[in-house]
């Protein structure tokens, strides 16, 4: 490696080292997120809670202990298929938009319908999270999928 004194006496190392520094540094930080997949029957042992239900929106709650804020998403649910009956579900979410996220985070809209694959909150008793793409499975866009589960489900 080379160093070499410039004009107002800082040490400068050659461009190709700079070059080779900066490629190691950015190629360091680039991640993807990755989920495992998890076949039907692993989907359903794992989830304590199995609801058809629509996704109504979301709200902030700020915790008694601490002051900490979480996202909550909530869902009328039209049938529980596994777990305790409820009328409505709360689903932590991450962070609202605007806010920078994680590559893993998923979001919902307004309005969505379907088959939701749930498990409870280690951290929040009544709180439930869903954790892979695969919990959740539109209604109207893969109908024969939730059939298939739906029968999974009854046996």
């Amino acid at each position: 490696m080379s160093w070499v004194l410039d004009n107002n006496g800082f040490v400068r190392w050659y461009t190709p080292v700079r070059v080779l520094l900066l490629f190691v540094l950015t190629s360091a930080v680039s991640v993807q997120a990755m989920w495992v997949w998890l076949t039907d029957a692993e989907l359903v042992e794992n989830s304590q809670l199995i609801v058809m239900a629509t996704y109504i929106g979301r709200t902030e709650v700020t915790l008694e202990m601490g002051g900490r804020v979480i996202y909550l998403g909530v869902l009328d649910v039209d049938d529980t298929l596994k777990g305790n009956r409820q009328e409505v579900v709360l689903l932590k979410l991450p962070l609202p938009e605007g806010i920078p996220h994680k590559s893993d985070d998923i979001f919902f809209h307004s309005g969505q319908k379907g088959l939701w694959f749930l498990r409870k909150d280690s951290q929040q008793a009544g709180i439930y999270l869903i954790d892979n793409p695969q919990r959740f499975v539109p209604e109207k866009k893969d109908d024969n999928r939730i059939d298939s589960l739906l029968k999974l489900l009854a046996n």
